[in-house]
C-alpha cells in the first residue's frame, strides 16, 4: 500500500517534469524496434508496452479487421467475421485455452508477459478446427538476469466524487516480472505476477438520486398481508443512491504466468505455467440491493493450466514436437456470510449467530425463512437487509490434452502431419431460481433436506434424491453439491466430452508461387445425455409431480466426424505486391452448457408443458463453416504497406430455439422445446487495412465494411411471435443478426521519441487509439400493456427471451454509432541501468456516453416508452410516486434492463489512470 501513495497525480506530474529536465540518456530501445510492425498482421511487445489499455482481452482482439465485441446479457463477446462467439478458437504458446463449457479463453497473458498476440482468420489444417484464432505468446527468458514492476491507481478522487469529469474506480494493479539464466545459459526463465483491484468494476454511467418515501407503504408480496412503512423495515424514509460508483462491487484478481525454456540441442523444452483466481462481488440490481449490501453474491473462480512442450530438431530438414497439457477451471457463485454450505443459508440458529434478524419478515416456517423477504414500494422491489439474494452454483472444467506433431521438408515441400487427444470434465450445480430471477429457491430445497431428514451421512442416490432435482441443475455433483464420479437414479455423473482430431498438409514453393493443401480431421463426443429416439420419449415410469429419473431409458449422444479440406495460393508478383486466395472448411462443438441438460431437465421439457427458455441442446452438432478469402497486399513505399481482403463465410448447424415434433398421441405431448442445429447465417465483407511508419511515428489502422444474416439463431435473438404457433418456427429467411456490426474502424497511432529528439520530448511514447463501429442491427417491436412483463417494477420492458411479451414487429434500426477514444503518455528515464517511467492513460477520453443497446418498444436507450404509451391507464392504478420512481429506477438506472436483459445500455464511462514503473536489466 505504501507503493500506491506515490501514485498520485501531483506525484505523477512532479516526478514527469523532473524527467523532461534532467533526462541524459535516451531510451535503448530504438523507436525503429516499431518498424516490425509494419509487415505483420500481429502485434509484439514493442508495440503491446504502449496500448492505452490494459484490462480485457477483448479490447486487444477488436483492433484487427473484421472483429465485432459485443456486450449481451453481463458477458463481452468478440465475433470474428459474423461468426458466433463460440466459434472462435484461443491458444497460448500452441495450448488451447479455450473453454468448451463457456466459448470463453480461460487466460489471458498479462500485457507485461506478451510477446506477441494476433489474429489467424484462415487457420491452417493444424492450427484450429476453428475458422478464427485468436493466439498469444509469453516471452522467454533473457540472457541476463532482468527485473521490472509497475504500479497504476486511478485514485485521483474519492469514490461518488466527481473531478476532471469523471469519478474513480478504486482501480490498483501491481504487476512484476522476473527473467534471467537458471544455473546455465542453456536454461532461461521468464515469470510475471499480477494483483488487481477494483472498488467499484461495473464502471457504469450512473447519476445518482434522493427519492423520499415518508407516505410509502410496504407490503409482503403474495400470501402475506402485514403492512408496514419504509421506515418501519428500513430505518428511514429516504432512498439515497449515490452517484458514480455502484457499491459492493469490488473485484481481486491475482495471476502468475511462468516459462521455463531448455534448450538441449537438438532436444528443446518449454515448461509453462498459468495460474489465475478471482474473487468479486456481484451487485448487478444496487438499487433494488440498496439496503442489504452485506449479503451481495460473490463470484469466486479458480484456474491453472500446466503445459510441457518437448520440441526435436536433429536437423534443418526435420522436426517434431511433443505437448502435454493439464488444466482446470473452478467457478462458484456464494453468499459472502456462508460460502459453499449453502444449507445454512436458511438456517435459523446460523443466521442468527451473523446478527441477523430472522423473524424481520413476520413469520418463520419450520427451518428455513420464507423466501418471500423482499418488499415492494409502490411496486418497486427493495431486499430486506440480511436475507440471502445468492443464486448459488458451481461450475468445474478439468482436461486433459495431448498433442503430437512432425514436420518434414524436402525440396520445395514442407510436409506436415499430427494428431491430438483432448479430454474434458464437466460439472455443474445450480439452485433453481424463482419470480423472474430475482432470487433463488436455497429455502425451498433446504425446506426439503430438512424435511427428509437428509444430511451428509444419507443415501440420497434415490426417492430421496429425485426430490431434490426440483430445486437443483447438477451432474458431476450430487443433491448437496458434493463432487462425484458416479450416475445414480437421482443424479448424473459428469460429462466427459472427448474429442480425437488428426491432419497432414502440404506447402509447396517454387519461384513466386506458394500452394498450401491440408486435411483435417475432427471426432467430437460430447456423451451428452439424449433420448434414444427423440421422436418417440420414454414414458416416465416414476412420476411424482414433475419428477422423473430413469437411468435406462437414456443414451449417450452419437460421435460426430468432420472431415475439413483447406488450401490456400500465394502469388508473389514483386517485391512490393503479394496476392493470396484462399478456401477452407472448419468445425467447432458449441459451449457445452448449451448442450448439457440432466435427464430431469430433458424430461421436464417433455412432460411440463411447452414454454422454456432455458432449454438445453443435447443432440447438438458442431458448427459447420465454408470460409473463402482473396486478398491483395502492398508495400506501397518503405513507409507504407496495405491490404485489401475480400472474405465470405457460412455457416450451418447452429443452435436455435425449435420444436421436437413426437410420435406420441397425447396432444400434450405432440412436441416439445428443443435447441436444434437448424440455423444458418451468412456472413461477407471487405477489410482495408494499413500501416505507415516514419521516424518513430506508426500509424495502424484496418476499416470493414460487412453484412452478417442468418435464422433467429440463439441466444442472440430468439422466436418470432408469428413463429410461435407454428410446427417448424424456423424458415431459412436471412435477416441481420444482433451482433452485426455493418462498419467498423480502428486506428492506433504510436509515437516513440528519438534518441536525438529535442530535450522536453526525448524518452517520451504516446499512443492513441480510435475505434468506431456503425452500431448493431435491431428490430423494434411493440405490444398491448398485457403483453408487458408481469413483475411490477419491470413495467412495460418487453423481453427478448419471451416472445409473447412483444406484440408485432415494428421496424429493423441501427443502434447509434459508438465512437472511443483511448490515450497514453509515457515519460522515461535512466539512472545507471535503472529504467523508470511514469505514465497516464484514459479510456474514453471524451467520456462519450456510447449507447449499446436500446430498448424493444423505443429503439431508445432514453425511455423505453411504456409511461408515455400507458400514462391514462396506469394513473387509474398507481399514485404519483410510482411515475417518480420509474423514471429514476427504471429508466434513468436502467434496473429493470439489468434484471430482464441484463448487462447495461451504455459503454463505460472516462477512466483516468496514473502509473509509474522500473526496470533492472
Amino acid at each position: 500500500m505504501a507503493l500506491y501513495k506515490l501514485i498520485k497525480p501531483g506525484t505523477i506530474f512532479l516526478s514527469a517534469f523532473i524527467c523532461f529536465t534532467s533526462t541524459v540518456r535516451a531510451d535503448p530501445a530504438h523507436p525503429d524496434s516499431l518498424k516490425k510492425e509494419l509487415h505483420y498482421g500481429s502485434f509484439t511487445k514493442q508495440s503491446i508496452s504502449l496500448f492505452p489499455f490494459r484490462d480485457s482481452y477483448q479490447k486487444y482482439f477488436s483492433l484487427f479487421s473484421g472483429v465485432a465485441e459485443q456486450t449481451y446479457r453481463w458477458d463481452r463477446w468478440v465475433h470474428v467475421r459474423g461468426s458466433r462467439h463460440d466459434q472462435i478458437g484461443y491458444s497460448i504458446d500452441g495450448i488451447d485455452i479455450r473453454s468448451g463449457f463457456t466459448g470463453e479463453p480461460v487466460f489471458f497473458v498479462l500485457p507485461e508477459a506478451l510477446k506477441s498476440m494476433g489474429l489467424d482468420k484462415e487457420p491452417g489444417a493444424w492450427v484450429s478446427s476453428c475458422p478464427a484464432l485468436f493466439y498469444q505468446h509469453i516471452k522467454t527468458g533473457t540472457e541476463k538476469f532482468g527485473i521490472s514492476m509497475s504500479a497504476e491507481s486511478d485514485g485521483f478522487t474519492p469514490l461518488y466524487q466527481k473531478k476532471i469529469g469523471t469519478y474513480s474506480y478504486g482501480f490498483k494493479n501491481i504487476t512484476g516480472t522476473v527473467s534471467g539464466p537458471v544455473l546455465t545459459d542453456k536454461i532461461r526463465f521468464f515469470a510475471a505476477g499480477r494483483f488487481l483491484h477494483f472498488d467499484d468494476h461495473f464502471r457504469k454511467f450512473w447519476d445518482g438520486f434522493t427519492f423520499t418515501a415518508d407516505k410509502s407503504v410496504m407490503r409482503e408480496p403474495d400470501f402475506y398481508d402485514n403492512p408496514r412503512t419504509f421506515k418501519e423495515f428500513f430505518g428511514t424514509d429516504t432512498i439515497r443512491v449515490k452517484p458514480g460508483n455502484i457499491p459492493a462491487a469490488w473485484s481481486d484478481k491475482y495471476d502468475l504466468q511462468a516459462k521455463i525454456s531448455a534448450d538441449f540441442n537438438p532436444l528443446y523444452i518449454n515448461l509453462i505455467g498459468l495460474y489465475s483466481a478471482e474473487k468479486k462481488s456481484i451487485n448487478r440490481y444496487p438499487v433494488m440491493n440498496l439496503f442489504n449490501t452485506g449479503r451481495i453474491p460473490l463470484i469466486k473462480k479458480e484456474s491453472y493450466l500446466v503445459s510441457m512442450q518437448n520440441f526435436y530438431k536433429p536437423s534443418r530438414f526435420f522436426k517434431g514436437s511433443l505437448k502435454i497439457n493439464l488444466f482446470s477451471d473452478f467457478l462458484q457463485q456464494v453468499d459472502p456470510l456462508f460460502g459453499d454450505n449453502f444449507l445454512l443459508y436458511a438456517d435459523s440458529a446460523a443466521i442468527a449467530q451473523k446478527g441477523i434478524d430472522v423473524n424481520y419478515h413476520g413469520e418463520e416456517q419450520g427451518y428455513f425463512k420464507s423466501p418471500y423477504s423482499f418488499y415492494t414500494s409502490f411496486g418497486f422491489i427493495f431486499n430486506v437487509p440480511g436475507d440471502d439474494i445468492t443464486f448459488f452454483q458451481k461450475q468445474q472444467e478439468t482436461g486433459l490434452t495431448i498433442n503430437l506433431d512432425a514436420e518434414l521438408k524436402k525440396g520445395a515441400h514442407i510436409f506436415k502431419a499430427g494428431t491430438g487427444f483432448d479430454k474434458r470434465t464437466v460439472r455443474i450445480y445450480s439452485v433453481k431460481g424463482y419470480d423472474r430471477n430475482i432470487k433463488s429457491n436455497v429455502a425451498g430445497l433446504c425446506n426439503y433436506i430438512y424435511s427428509e431428514h437428509i444430511d451428509k451421512s444419507t443415501d440420497i442416490s434415490g426417492e430421496k434424491g429425485i426430490g431434490i432435482n426440483q430445486y437443483v441443475t447438477t451432474f458431476g455433483y450430487d443433491g448437496l453439491g458434493n463432487p462425484t464420479d458416479k450416475s445414480s437414479m437421482a443424479f448424473d455423473g459428469p460429462r466427459r466430452p472427448v474429442t480425437i482430431y488428426g491432419y497432414i498438409e502440404d506447402t509447396f514453393k517454387k519461384d513466386i508461387v506458394e500452394i498450401y493443401t491440408g486435411l483435417r480431421f475432427d471426432r467430437f463426443s460430447t456423451n451428452a445425455l439424449v433420448f434414444p429416439d427423440p421422436k418417440m420419449p420414454p414414458e416416465p415410469i416414476c412420476r411424482l409431480g414433475r419428477y422423473f429419473q430413469n437411468e435406462d431409458k437414456f443414451t449417450n449422444a452419437k460421435p460426430q466426424t468432420f472431415f475439413q479440406p483447406r488450401i490456400r495460393m500465394t502469388v508473389t508478383l514483386s517485391s512490393q505486391i503479394q496476392m493470396h486466395v484462399s478456401w477452407g472448411k472448419y468445425a467447432q462443438i458449441p459451449q457445452f452448457k448449451n448442450i448439457y441438460a440432466t435427464r430431469y431437465q430433458l424430461m421436464d421439457y417433455v412432460y411440463d408443458g411447452y414454454l422454456h427458455f432455458n432449454v438445453q441442446g443435447p443432440y447438438a452438432g458442431a458448427a459447420t463453416t465454408t470460409q473463402t478469402e482473396a486478398g491483395i497486399s502492398c508495400m506501397i513505399s518503405s513507409c507504407f504497406s496495405g491490404s485489401v481482403t475480400a472474405f465470405n463465410l457460412t455457416s450451418s448447424n447452429l443452435l436455435e430455439y425449435g420444436h421436437q415434433n413426437t410420435l406420441l398421441q397425447e396432444d400434450y405431448l405432440q412436441k416439445y422445446p428443443v435447441l436444434k442445429n437448424s440455423g444458418i447465417l451468412s456472413s461477407k465483407g471487405l477489410e482495408i487495412s494499413g500501416t505507415f511508419y516514419k521516424n518513430g511515428f506508426l500509424l495502424k489502422g484496418n476499416y470493414t465494411i460487412s453484412q452478417v444474416t442468418g435464422t433467429s439463431t440463439y441466444p442472440m435473438s430468439v422466436w418470432y411471435d408469428n413463429d410461435y404457433f407454428e410446427t417448424n418456427p424456423h424458415t431459412a429467411i436471412l435477416r441481420p443478426l444482433e451482433y452485426n456490426q455493418p462498419r467498423m474502424l480502428n486506428l492506433l497511432c504510436l509515437y516513440k521519441s528519438g534518441q536525438n529528439a529535442a530535450l522536453p520530448v526525448r524518452n517520451i511514447t504516446a499512443s492513441l487509439l480510435f475505434q468506431y463501429t456503425s452500431g448493431h442491427s435491431f428490430y423494434v417491436w411493440d405490444g398491448s400493456v398485457c403483453s408487458c412483463c408481469n413483475t411490477s417494477d419491470l413495467g412495460g420492458l418487453l423481453l427478448d427471451y419471451d416472445p409473447r411479451c412483444r406484440g408485432s414487429r415494428v421496424a429493423e434500426i441501427l443502434t447509434p454509432p459508438v465512437y472511443t477514444f483511448d490515450a497514453k503518455i509515457e515519460k522515461s528515464f535512466y539512472i545507471s541501468s535503472i529504467r523508470m517511467s511514469a505514465y497516464i492513460y484514459a479510456h474514453n477520453l471524451f467520456n462519450r456516453k456510447n449507447i449499446l443497446h436500446v430498448y424493444w418498444r423505443t429503439g431508445s436507450a432514453d425511455s423505453d416508452g411504456y409511461l408515455q404509451k400507458y400514462h391514462s391507464f396506469l394513473k387509474q392504478y398507481y399514485p404519483d410516486e410510482y411515475f417518480t420512481l420509474y423514471n429514476i429506477v427504471n429508466n434513468g438506472h436502467r434496473q429493470h434492463f439489468a434484471r430482464a436483459h441484463g448487462g447495461d445500455l451504455y459503454g463505460h464511462p472516462r477512466e483516468i489512470r496514473f502509473g509509474i514503473s522500473f526496470s533492472v536489466n
